[in-house]
């Protein structure tokens, strides 16, 4: 089975907004300078990012667009490590696999987790 709901990072709804800097910029080991800490609006979510990462504002942000996937509910971002749950409703009549996120209004029963998204893609709890 395939996942089908893959972001394109072509896709127009999805926008990586940088928010706040820190004053302090160092070398990242991608060989660009850039600060050390970045929050960032990512499809209306914000997050933030340490010093302890290794790439650039700008290198760090073409990751996040390979990595990232929408939840095929809410359309929301789901990131590397967030639990997902498979949606086999849908899965059934097409032979592919849809993801859905955690979050409440998507998924009302914790239990029913089938495992995590992953920068490797989709892994399940009981492979």
């Amino acid at each position: 089975m395939s996942v089908n709901n893959v972001l394109a990072v072509t896709d127009p709804d999805f926008e990586i907004q940088p928010i706040r800097y820190s004053w302090f910029a160092r070398n990242f080991t991608c060989g660009h300078k850039g600060k050390i800490l970045l929050t960032a609006r990512i499809c209306g979510e914000e997050r933030k990012f340490s010093r302890q990462r290794e790439l650039c504002e700008d290198c760090l942000i073409k990751e996040i667009k390979m990595e990232i996937i929408l939840c095929c509910s809410c359309n929301r971002p789901i990131f590397p490590t967030d639990r997902v749950f498979e949606d086999h409703q849908t899965s059934r009549k097409n032979n592919d696999l849809l993801i859905g996120c955690m979050r409440d209004q998507c998924c009302n029963d914790p239990s029913s987790i089938a495992g995590h998204w992953t920068t490797d893609g989709y892994k399940p709890l009981f492979p």
